[in-house]
Order: C-alpha cells, then sequence, then structure tokens
C-alpha cells in the first residue's frame, strides 16, 4: 500500500467515537487524504499503566473545552420570505452535534422558510453527516480543502476554512441517499454515541463490561448532554470512574478514519 506520512496537528475533543481524550492526527496518501484520531486515557509503556499526571489532565481538560466558530444560515433555495433571516453565529463545542441545536436553529429560521422535513447541514454542497462531532467534521474538511498530496477531485477551493464555519441550514428535500435519517434526533444522537463507545470498549479492553455494568441510563443521559455541551467536569467525573480500575490492561487504541473527497463520507 502507499506510504503514509503521520504528523501531529493538535489536541482536539474526547469525541464521541472514543471514551476518552483524543489526539487528532492527519494522514496523507498519494490515493487519498484522511484524517484518523485515536484516543489515550494514561500514559503507558508496554502493559504497564501508569496514573494521568496534573499536566496531563490540564490538558485533556482544556482541549476538551475546545470549540469551532460557526456561522448558520438559511439555504437560499428554502427562503420564501420576502427578506433573508440574520445568520446565527455560534461558538460550537468540537464535540458536539450539528443536530443538537437544532431547536434553536429553528427558532431563528422556521418563519423564513416551510419545513418539511429533518433538518439537515450543508457546506460547499456537501451534505454533512449529521453522526460526526462537529470538529472532526471542520478538520477534516479544512484539511482536504489544504489538499495536501490529495486526487484531483479532492475538496475544492484549495485554502485554509476561514472561521467562522460557514454552514447552511436545510428544512426540506433531506438528501436520504447521502445521510442517514434523522427525525429523533436525541436518540438517535445518544444512540450513535453509546453505540461508538461500546465499540471502542470491545477493541480496547476486549470487553463491554467495563460500560454496560457501570453506567447506568440517567448517566448515559448526563454523558450525552456533556459531550453536547462541552462539559468537561460532567464528562471526566463519569469518563474517570469507568477506566479507574489499575489493573485493567489494555493493547489496542481503537481508530476511526474520515476520508473527504468530493463527497464528503465516514469510513
Amino acid at each position: 500500500g502507499s506510504l503514509l506520512s503521520l504528523w501531529l496537528l493538535y489536541a482536539l475533543f474526547s469525541a464521541s467515537y472514543q471514551n476518552t481524550p483524543c489526539i487528532h492526527f492527519p494522514l496523507r496518501s498519494s490515493a487519498s487524504f484522511s484524517a484518523c484520531s485515536f484516543f489515550h486515557h494514561r500514559s503507558f509503556s508496554g502493559k504497564k499503566i501508569t496514573p494521568m499526571s496534573t499536566a496531563d489532565a490540564e490538558v485533556r481538560r482544556a482541549s476538551f473545552g475546545g470549540a469551532v466558530p460557526v456561522e448558520f444560515r438559511l439555504a437560499p433555495s428554502e427562503l420564501v420570505a420576502h427578506e433573508e433571516p440574520a445568520p446565527l453565529l455560534k461558538l460550537v463545542p468540537r464535540s458536539s452535534y450539528l443536530p443538537a441545536l437544532e431547536d434553536e436553529l429553528f427558532a431563528a429560521f422556521h418563519t423564513y422558510c416551510v419545513p418539511s422535513t429533518p433538518i439537515w447541514f450543508e457546506y460547499k454542497q456537501i451534505p454533512l453527516k449529521w453522526h460526526v462531532p462537529v470538529g472532526v467534521l471542520f478538520d477534516t474538511l479544512s484539511c482536504a480543502s489544504e489538499a495536501l498530496n490529495a486526487p484531483a477531485d479532492a475538496l475544492e477551493p484549495r485554502a485554509p476554512l476561514e472561521t467562522p464555519w460557514r454552514v447552511f441550514v436545510h428544512f426540506a428535500r433531506f438528501p436520504s441517499a447521502e445521510l442517514l435519517d434523522c427525525r429523533n434526533k436525541t436518540e438517535s444522537l445518544q444512540w450513535n454515541l453509546m453505540n461508538n463507545l461500546k465499540e471502542a470498549f470491545q477493541l480496547k479492553y476486549r470487553s463491554t463490561t467495563l460500560l454496560t455494568q457501570q453506567l447506568s441510563p440517567a448517566e448515559e443521559k448526563l454523558l450525552f448532554k456533556a459531550v453536547c455541551t462541552g462539559d468537561a467536569d460532567t464528562y471526566f467525573s463519569i469518563q474517570d470512574r469507568l477506566t479507574a480500575r489499575s489493573d485493567t490492561r489494555w493493547d489496542f487504541l481503537p481508530i476511526r478514519a474520515t476520508f473527504v473527497t468530493s463527497v464528503q463520507r465516514e469510513s
């Protein structure tokens, strides 16, 4: 296969793909541009796990608090009023999901359009995956726009994304061929988060027991809310309890890569 060059971009956030803070690395190859992230909870050497230092804890908390400035605009094709609504500017937690803002966006735009389908989002004619965290979407699209060794059909333009990130909001003509349906946003997003956590635990610990036996339904809701709001205190209080056993050994780092071409897709 192609040789991949790997380098550190920056500390990202505690994404739904992992149960711990992650560090985000872009990957590039002659075939495609990709971004992959992996997580860590404690320093380790071989199979020996050592407690997280105070400095590490401060870094993970700061990275979790990251946010993306986003300018939400109603899609021009859906405007039925005589004037265009003012854009909604939000500082969105990197760990959150776009549909988590549906209520606020509906309140801002519904009188200017005719809502007929579940809400969906678009950037430069690319339908944005609702189950991918905001930080991952922004980073992969930003990296792809730089076109580092990208194929000819890579995302254009070839300049880094400007902030605030301009995202268009749709309430009609849901692209069901490209996006999964998300009619019940809270249920769907929470299910997606928990499913990803179970996958990560199974790969990391070869079992989901630590997760399923210690996390109550009420705590699942708290964890989901913390991810969507960037509440580091709540998130890490739950996470640290789930991964606090010093005798737990792990040999694998679950990795999820997001690839961007002319149409954003997840792998």
